[in-house]
């Protein structure tokens, strides 16, 4: 073994070594979390309700509001919230009028802790709170009935264990996951290590052939619609019409595209750009063996160079759609910053995800015509279960975990928040650790695919 494996091996261990312990520091820190504030109002009066949470100050930045809309009736009002506080206010408005409420609760995962609303009632009295109620008391039936004189009359609410409570079983939480996390990130060192050789040898000659990849991506590029009358033209107009009809029948059509701050066409756009080169990547890397059968025939030819000449010509017609994207959202009013440059980093992460499935389909697809067929219909599902024309707040909390596990959710989210949303790719690093634990398995499999069924290849296509 020559000083340069050794070398590798070497750094693998100690990148293992050091994620083990940043993970577990990460399971014990990070004990922050939302909770909801659940509350039943029947109010005889049109009102919008606001709640304040902090520790000492009632501030504007830490304000959520719901509002009622039905006088009357009763309704379910919800306020999220984080767990480090030790108090909060109920707004009820800036008017006269009378509340009644009931089932006054904070509930995290599937715990709630119910509030006394006797204690509530009591602390409306108390000289000195300057909140405006004229009363507040408990009738028979065990609903708070508040008569308010207007002017910000509010509700001081207090639950002092709720952060300890809450903190300890998010803590426990962490672990038990982080832990999971941590093995499934050891497994996969594990298993580089019993193929090290393979994918060093297989490193080594990718970037010993980056010349000749390079021009081949470009004579890839330019052949692709060579013997079309528009020729190039075609590679745009396909996905710059997708994203029309999208666009047009969500905000016209089912008129439901209000899903963040950002316009839905910017919205759309961030999302649809990276699963573009996905699919053109993952599906030309897929049939390159088939394609150049002529050259996997040649026994000198370096046929593991052929996936990724097709995902860099893939790539040469999406950086033409990054570019129009960042002109689009500069044009409304979305102004270059820090935030942009991570751009780069998740066109890095599309690419290695799509080599690494391509390495692996690719290897298949000789021996199982089929596999083409059904990478069509992956491809057709996966559009709609990434999320890319709807937004994943809409799912429960305890679900949306079942979408992030789709990396490409990480990548489109990923240029979400390059573009608009303004969050680094770093402040949900579990995430990222799981994102290129996950890629770096897959090359793993795709290497190791790859290599057993190499000296069959020409025989089959």
């Amino acid at each position: 073994m020559n000083r340069k494996k050794i070398i590798g091996i070497i750094g693998v261990l100690l990148v293992a070594i050091l994620l083990n312990i940043y993970i577990f520091y990460v399971a014990n820190q990070r004990v922050g979390d939302n909770v909801m504030l659940n509350v039943d109002i029947t109010a005889d009066k049109m009102n919008e309700y606001q709640l304040f949470y902090g520790k000492e100050n009632w501030s504007p930045e830490n304000m959520v509001s719901a509002k009622y809309e039905k006088a009357g009736e009763k309704a379910r009002l919800q306020f999220m919230m984080p767990c480090e506080l030790k108090g909060f206010r109920l707004d009820l408005g800036d008017s006269q009028s009378c509340h009644r409420i009931s089932n006054l609760y904070v509930s995290y995962k599937d715990k709630r802790w119910e509030m006394d609303l006797s204690q509530v009632a009591a602390s409306c009295t108390q000289e000195g709170m300057g909140n405006l109620i004229r009363s507040a008391q408990v009738g028979q039936d065990e609903d708070l009935e508040v008569v308010t004189e207007g002017n910000d009359s509010y509700l001081v609410l207090s639950m002092p264990n709720l952060y300890d409570t809450v903190t300890g079983m998010r803590r426990d939480s962490l672990r038990i996951r982080y832990g999971l996390v941590c093995i499934l990130i050891d497994i996969f060192f594990l298993i580089l290590l019993l193929h090290f050789n393979r994918c060093y040898d297989m490193a080594r000659e990718l970037y010993g052939n980056r010349k000749l990849i390079v021009k081949l991506a470009r004579n890839d590029f330019k052949t692709r619609f060579a013997g079309s009358f528009f020729g190039i033209f075609w590679a745009f107009v396909q996905p710059i019409v997708t994203i029309l009809i999208y666009w047009f029948v969500f905000t016209v059509g089912f008129r439901s595209a209000e899903q963040t701050d950002c316009p839905f066409a910017l919205w759309l756009t961030a999302g649809m750009v990276p699963w573009f080169f996905f699919s053109d990547a993952w599906g030309g890397g897929t049939n390159s063996l088939v394609e150049y059968s002529f050259l996997v025939k040649k026994v000198v030819f370096k046929i593991s160079v052929l996936p990724i000449v097709k995902v860099m010509s893939a790539l040469l017609v999406s950086l033409f759609f990054h570019l129009v994207m960042c002109v689009i959202f500069i044009s409304n009013g979305y102004m270059p910053d820090g935030y942009m440059l991570q751009l780069l980093y998740y066109l890095i992460c599309n690419f290695a995800f799509a080599l690494s499935l391509a390495y692996i389909t690719g290897s298949i697809l000789p021996f199982f015509k089929d596999l083409s067929q059904i990478m069509n219909i992956i491809l057709q599902v996966g559009v709609w279960l990434t999320p890319i024309m709807w937004n994943i707040n809409i799912l429960p909390q305890a679900w949306r975990w079942v979408m992030k596990i789709n990396p490409m959710y990480y990548i489109v989210q990923g240029y979400r928040n390059a573009m608009s949303e303004k969050v680094w790719f770093w402040q949900d690093i579990t995430w990222t650790i799981y994102f290129w634990g996950l890629v770096g398995a897959l090359f793993v499999i795709g290497n190791i695919l790859f290599k057993k069924m190499r000296p069959h290849f020409a025989d089959v296509i």
